[in-house]
This record gives structure tokens, sequence and C-alpha cells, in this order.
């Protein structure tokens, strides 16, 4: 299954890639903005599930002064 995704993916960005060649034979773009349209076409797509996970962060000393842990309002 994952090998059909690719393939579409890869026919899609080859599509892409033609049009844009087109059009920068038809003077739409110059060669910096086409370069700069392949790279980010050719650029690799990170999936959702392999973003890094989100760290924790630490408590704000702001918030340490204000509640200490010994208060009687915790």
């Amino acid at each position: 299954m994952e090998f059909l995704r690719e393939e579409a993916r890869l026919k899609r960005v080859d599509a892409q890639r033609a049009q844009l060649f087109q059009e920068f034979n038809a003077g739409i773009w110059d060669a910096a903005e086409y370069r700069k349209k392949i790279r980010k076409l050719l650029k690799p797509q990170v999936h959702q599930s392999e973003t890094p996970p989100h760290k924790r962060r630490g408590i704000s000393p702001d918030w340490d002064d204000q509640w200490p842990e010994t208060s009687s309002d915790i």
C-alpha cells in the first residue's frame, strides 16, 4: 500500500516539475524563482507520525516565586 502511495506521489511531482519547466520556458519564472520552486517541490515531506515528540518545559521562575511549595494556597 505504501508503495502505491509513493508511486502516486512521484507521478504528481513529475507532473508538477514538468509544469514548472513549461512555465519557466514561457518566461513566467526567472531562473532563481524556478530553482526555488523546484527545491520546494523536491523537499522531502515530513509526515505527522515522523515528527519528534514535544519536550516538556520546566516551570517558570516567576511561577516558583508566586506559589512556593509551602504556600497554604496549594
